[in-house]
Order: structure tokens, then sequence, then C-alpha cells
């Protein structure tokens, strides 16, 4: 996939303090003022490099942009999938781990702890979602790391888990667009544990994080930011109805079904079976992922 382009690049570019700078698919060029737009043909494939690239969270791309940096890539083009994919592998396989942890604290079972991390591991979706170049691997390590720290904040009343976890709630946004959910999902598991004060605090902390996101990208690029607001708005909307028809003709495939049906499917079966389970931490955080 070019998208594994774009992540590399644009964290090659902020590394080597060229700002945010990479490749942007066709639908949403119209954002940038075509001066900004630069077209280049690589490997058989046209693609548009635009400055001021607000497209993408930079957290991950400058970790992706790490690699091939001390590798010694002269340009960016010398990003290439042999090390800008071994950041996504560290980032997967440490998750395998959190995912055992945040498993134990749950069902307190070494049985149902392995059998989570085994799934994590060996799901072709997660497996493929984890060894590529793209923000979801980080995302998972900063969501459930989240996680773990509301429950070892319930365990342990440690004021430290409570910033830890804002902290995570914020950095989620900067991780992935979705990583939003991280600021429902945190304060929602320790409230209804009675802890709504510190709930509170941890979505303040998540709030001005996830704000200074959307700062950012006004900074970079202003005129970009509003056009691009009203392309995702466009976009998520076409989604959303490729969801709704899933869910009404009940069909476990069909023309427009993509990668992200298949999460669709699996949050699905989680949640439904998670529910017939004594604690409800696993349903709720997949509902409102």
């Amino acid at each position: 996939t070019m998208d594994v382009y774009q992540e590399a690049w644009n964290g090659y570019h902020i590394l080597h303090g060229d700002g945010p700078k990479s490749w942007e698919p066709p639908y949403y060029q119209s954002a940038y003022k075509k001066d900004d737009i630069k077209f280049i043909r690589w490997f058989g494939d046209y693609f548009g490099i635009v400055k001021g690239y607000i497209d993408h969270p930079p957290l991950f791309s400058i970790f992706v942009g790490i690699i091939p940096t001390i590798s010694g890539a002269k340009d960016y083009l010398d990003c290439r999938l042999t090390t800008i994919n071994l950041i996504p592998i560290l980032f997967s396989t440490l998750t395998i781990i959190l995912v055992f942890l945040v498993s134990y604290k749950i069902y307190q079972s070494n049985t149902i702890s392995i059998i989570a991390s085994l799934l994590y591991a060996t799901v072709p979706l997660f497996v493929a979602a984890g060894r590529i170049a793209k923000g979801d691997c980080l995302l998972s390590l900063v969501l459930i790391t989240g996680i773990l720290c509301v429950l070892k904040y319930i365990e342990s009343q440690k004021k430290i888990f409570v910033i830890f976890a804002g902290l995570l709630a914020g950095m989620s946004f900067w991780s992935k667009e979705t990583g939003i959910s991280a600021m429902i999902i945190l304060p929602l598991l320790l409230g209804r544990k009675g802890f709504v004060k510190e709930a509170c605090i941890i979505a303040g902390i998540g709030f001005l994080l996830a704000a200074s996101y959307l700062l950012y990208n006004y900074l970079i690029n202003s005129e970009a930011f509003f056009k691009m607001l009203a392309l995702r708005n466009k976009d998520h909307v076409t989604v959303f109805n490729i969801v709704l028809r899933y869910i009404k003709e009940s069909r476990l495939a069909q023309i427009h079904a993509n990668f992200g049906i298949g999460y669709l499917l699996w949050f699905w079966f989680v949640m439904f079976y998670s529910l017939g389970k004594s604690d409800s931490n696993v349903p709720i955080t997949v509902f409102i992922f």
C-alpha cells in the first residue's frame, strides 16, 4: 500500500527540519494550494507530495522516520519497507505483552490472558495492522496502556496512574484520529467505579492534548485545515452509510467491504462474546471505539 510511505516520508521530513511533508491521495489534494503540490513518479506510480501536510497525526510518522534516518537515508525516497516496517513490528510486539497484562488484570486468569495474547498475535486483521507503517499499531499500544493505567489506579489508588492515563488519552489522538475515543473510554472506565473526580482529570488532560493537535494542524496550514475538515466530514459520512448498509443487510461481505469492515466484524464478535462475562470493561471499550 502507498499509505506506508505516507507516514514514513512525513516523519523523515519532520526529523530533517522540513516540516510535515508527504504524499497526499488525490481526493484530499484539493485542500492544498497548487504551489504546495509536487508530483513525482516512483516505482511506476504517481505521488502528489504536499507541503504543510496535515492528513494524519505526526506522532507515529516521527517514530517511523527514525530508522531510515539512522540507517543513512539521504532522501525521503530512501525510506524503504525494510526499514520503515521495523517500528510497527516493535510496537505491535510490545502490545502483545500489554494485552496479556490487561487481560490478567481483568480476568485474573493465566489461561485467558495467554489466549488473548495469542489471538492478538495471530488474527490476520491485527497482524496486518501491526506489521505495516500505519498509526493503528501505535494507537493500540497507547490505548491499551491507558486502560492498564486505569486498572492499576483502581487497584492501588496511586495518583500517578491518573496523570499517565490522561496523557495517554490525549496521545491517542496524536497517534491516529480514531484515538479520540480514548477520551471517552478511559474516564468512563474509571468513573463507573466511583472515581468521578479522577475521571474528570483524565478527561481534562486528554482534552487539552487533543486540542493541541488541532492547534498544530491550524498553525502548520490554516487554509488547508478548514478544507480538510470539510473533506474528512464528507468522507466519514460516506463510510458511515456503508456501515449502516452493512448492518441493515446483515451480510458478511459486500462490494463496498474493505479492511475497516473486517474490524467491525471482529469487534461485534468480541463485544457480544464478552457481554456474557462478569466484567464489562471489554464490551464498553469495544462499543465506544
